[in-house]
Parts: C-alpha cells; structure tokens; sequence
C-alpha cells in the first residue's frame, strides 16, 4: 500500500509524468487522473477513467514532492481480462482466477 500523502496515476506509455497536460490532476483522455492512498493505504481507479486498451506507465508523487516522476512500472489495458488477482487490503486471502 501506499502512505495517505502519496499520490499516483497511469498516463500513457509515451506520456511523461511531470507534463500536467499529460499527466492531468482530473481523469480523462486516457490517463486515471491523480489518485490519493485510502486511510488503509490502498488506491483505487475508477475504470471508466481509462476508456480504451492500451499501455500506461504509473506516475509516483510522494507526499513532499513537487512534481510526478515515473516509476518504471506498466500496465496493459485490455478489452476483457484473461486473468485476474483479488486480494484483500489487510491481507486476509484472496481469490485468482485465470479464463
């Protein structure tokens, strides 16, 4: 999990993270808007933030920085999911399934 202060996002793949109009604080155009850390420390995206397929880079801003800076990190953006993982926040268990 993330610190309450951190904030993330996913922009596209070509985009660059500290570009505000590539990287915008609301979502739309692709990109997932700035996300903050729950109370427990957990982010969650609204999907219909990232209408589309394709690939994007996640976006870290601690909490006394300025600016965005990328991680290294991707994620693909699939039509339907060939997979997936759910795992519960305070790490309780989980579920995996594979289609």
């Amino acid at each position: 999990g993330g610190n309450v202060n951190d904030t993330v996002s996913l922009i596209s793949s070509t985009g660059t993270c500290s570009n505000p109009l590539q990287n915008p604080s609301p979502c739309g155009g692709g990109a997932s808007g700035h996300i903050s850390a729950d109370s427990e420390g957990v982010y969650y995206v609204n999907s219909s933030c990232l209408e589309g397929v394709g690939l994007l880079q996640l976006c870290y801003r601690g909490a006394g920085d300025a600016v965005f800076d990328t991680t290294g990190l991707s994620a693909r953006v699939q039509a339907h999911a060939t997979s997936f993982t759910v795992n519960d926040a305070r790490g309780g268990g989980g579920l995996r399934g594979q289609a």
